[in-house]
Order: C-alpha cells, then structure tokens, then sequence
C-alpha cells in the first residue's frame, strides 16, 4: 500500500511513512526462543521494505541507506522495544509486577538474559 499510494512522495515523507509503519516490530522484545532463520529472513524483508520504498536497487548497502536517510534498523527497534518492556516493568507501581521483578526468576530468566546481552547491559 505504500508503495503505491506513497510513490511519487518526497523521500523525507517515505522515510517518516517508514519510520511510523514498518519500524514498529510488534512483540520482537519477546522473540528470545527463536530460530536464527526465520529472524534473519525478517531482517533482510524489513531491509528490503526500505530499498523498495526509495526504489534502490537489490544490491545497494541498506546500512548505507539507514544511515543516509535516518531511518531506524532493524536490529535498533528490536533493542528499542526491549529497552521500553524492561523500562516499563521496572518503574511499573503494579503490586504483582513489582513482585514478578523483584523474583530471582526473573533476573535468572532466558529473556531477560537475551535483553542483557542486546542491550549490552
């Protein structure tokens, strides 16, 4: 639908409709038991979405468009997402959540070693 509602848009407006459209990975934070094939092939289609929407060509750097454009990565909203859960339920008043994060489960969970260790924390 961007594509072709959007074609003849200023760049400056595709990477906003990006930004605002396909930076959201909805529940990426909780992709920690995944297979790395599937997650890649997410990797290179949201890279893709970006070279299609500035009609780049397939073998033009997306790093390099990222970077040009100011547009986020992949690997940046998914580290963005998990920054916002871990953020959200360590300052969240909520009783139960409060006793969920203060539990040595937690701090022992396979998830949260996985936000630890992309968020280099």
């Amino acid at each position: 639908m961007l594509l072709r509602k959007f074609s003849a848009a200023h760049t400056t407006t595709k990477i906003m409709l990006f930004n605002a459209f396909c930076s959201p990975v909805y529940e990426c934070q909780l992709w920690f038991n995944f297979i790395k094939e599937p997650f890649r092939r997410i990797h290179v289609a949201f890279n893709n979405d970006l070279r299609l929407l500035l009609k780049m060509p397939t073998w033009c750097s997306a790093s390099q468009l990222f970077v040009q454009h100011g547009a986020i990565t992949f690997l940046a909203a998914v580290r963005k997402q998990q920054f916002s859960i871990l953020r959200s339920l360590c300052l969240c008043n909520n009783d139960i959540t409060q006793a969920f994060v203060s539990c040595d489960h937690f701090w022992r969970s396979p998830i949260l070693a996985k936000w630890r260790n992309d968020l280099h924390v």
